[in-house]
Order: C-alpha cells, then structure tokens, then sequence
C-alpha cells in the first residue's frame, strides 16, 4: 500500500444524521477562521465560502432540506473533483459531510491562491480536540493518476460512494 494511502488501514467511517451538530459547529469554526485571513478578501469565491459555511446558513439550509424519511450518512464516500474550479473540492467535502458521511476528497493537482488558502484553515481547524472525530473520518489526499493508478481503484474498493 502506498505510504499516502495508510489511513485506509486504521479508517474510521463514521456514519451520522444530515446536518448533524458537530459538523454545523465544524463548519462555523472553518467560516470564522476564513473570516481572519486576509488572502480570502482579494479572492471573491472565498468570501462567499465564508459566509456559506457559517452557522446561520448552514441552519437555514437545515430548515430547508426535506427529511420526509429517515435519513442517514451512507458511510464512506470517496470525491474526485475537477481540477478547474479551485474550490470544488471543499464544497464536496461540506456536503459529504452535512449528509452525514465520512469522506475523502482527492485535492486538485493544480495549484491556487484558493487552495492554499483553504487548506491551511482546513488543517487548523481539523488540529482542535474538539474536531478530532472529524479529522479522524475524513481525509484530504493528492496523487498522480498517471504515477498512482492503483489509488483511486483501492480508495473505491473501501468506499461506500463516489462522487466523480
């Protein structure tokens, strides 16, 4: 198994309701984290980010998301996001994980302002004890297809979903 791949062996897939209390108040701690750094301000899409994660949207997006039936996470779910919209993989990464899901997201290869950005604030918060049940059911990897085309095949063998 490759050395980037050796979370999957002590993976913990945890499965919870949609919009579940820890990942609300995960989210919101991600938002106030953007909101300190100042790189997000020359970058419009980042600003939006910001506010889209905060708690009073992410509750209205509750209020507004139909449980008719009972729902839950479907487990682990593996995303692979296009390279040319630089925050696509976090947008996948929060809906993963307001659904309920543990998740890992395969980072774009290539490099941005945004993705910088988003990492080093992703990391901080993930770095909180408070988090650590997040940090320890989702992962953010980077590989090269052409190089490591077993990855995604091995990832798939263990999730419960894709998103590609």
């Amino acid at each position: 198994m490759p050395d980037n791949l050796k979370f999957l062996k002590n993976l913990n897939i945890i499965i919870k309701e949609p919009f579940d209390e820890l990942s609300i108040d995960f989210l919101n701690s991600f938002s106030n984290e953007l909101k300190k750094d100042k790189g997000i301000y020359k970058l419009p899409e980042l600003f939006y980010l910001m506010l889209f994660c905060s708690k009073r949207n992410v509750l209205k997006l509750k209020k507004n998301y139909k449980n008719d039936l009972f729902r839950i996470g479907r487990g682990l779910v593996f995303h692979v996001c296009p390279n040319n919209v630089p925050t696509n993989f976090i947008f996948s990464f929060i809906f993963g994980l307001l659904s309920g899901n543990s998740n890992i997201i395969k980072l774009p290869s290539r490099e941005s302002k945004e993705k910088k950005i988003l990492i080093k604030n992703i990391k901080q918060v993930l770095s909180r004890k408070k988090y650590s049940e997040i940090n320890k059911s989702n992962f953010f990897i980077k590989y090269d297809y052409h190089l490591e085309s077993n990855v995604p095949k091995l990832i798939s063998s263990k999730s419960d979903c894709r998103v590609i």
